[in-house]
């Protein structure tokens, strides 16, 4: 065979064989991509550290609002409760005012039924000299006798009759009307109470007088 014929120049020179240039390169390489590899472990491995502290921390953030939430629920059924509480409460205030208010209407009707039936059956008692000498008794005619300026105008809105005119004469206040009832009232208990017989010849009203001038 020819020096420089094909045959000659393979077995010279073989491609399969790896000169030691290419040995270090390939080990070179294999180095860096096992750094590599550690660094992208290491990189993982702080990044599910941190995702793990993070889930913690929202564990125990959810846990403390879930507490949170237990809480308002409690405060809002206290809340329910007290408001139950309260309106049964404002029930009850508004069940007795009502009941106070007929109890006051009923006595109102008994008091005039009352006076009614005393003066159908207890007609006024003659009074004794001293008595009568001592205290005028007021009719409806020396009411009327009195002067227009000496009487109040709660007594001149009385002679009227109704509530109308009444309340017309005292300029249409309601306030002033109902003290006119009130006096007016007073005025007949305290007439019936100084006449109201205690025996067969015994008047309160003398009673009464016996015993301020006895204390005197």
């Amino acid at each position: 065979m020819a020096p420089g014929s094909p045959e000659t120049q393979s077995t010279d020179t073989p491609s399969s064989f790896a000169t030691p240039s290419s040995l270090a390169d390939a080990a070179r390489e294999a180095l860096q991509n096992t750094e590599g590899l550690e660094q992208l472990v290491q990189t993982l491995q702080a990044v599910c550290a941190k995702e793990q502290q993070l889930q913690r921390s929202h564990s125990f953030q959810l846990v403390k609002v879930q507490s949170q939430i237990h809480e308002l629920q409690q405060h809002r059924a206290e809340d329910v409760t007290c408001r139950s509480t309260l309106r049964d409460d404002v029930n009850c205030l508004q069940s007795a005012v009502a009941y106070l208010k007929g109890r006051i209407a009923s006595l109102t009707i008994e008091m005039t039924c009352l006076e009614t039936r005393v003066d159908q059956r207890f007609p006024a008692p003659k009074r004794f000299p001293s008595t009568a000498a001592n205290q005028p008794v007021v009719t409806p005619e020396s009411r009327a006798l009195k002067p227009r300026h000496e009487q109040s105008p709660g007594q001149l809105a009385s002679a009227a009759g109704t509530l109308k005119e009444r309340l017309d004469a005292l300029g249409g206040s309601m306030d002033a009307l109902a003290d006119e009832l009130l006096r007016d009232q007073k005025q007949k208990l305290l007439e019936k109470l100084a006449t109201f017989p205690l025996g067969d010849t015994f008047c309160l009203d003398l009673i009464l007088r016996k015993g301020t001038e006895n204390t005197s």
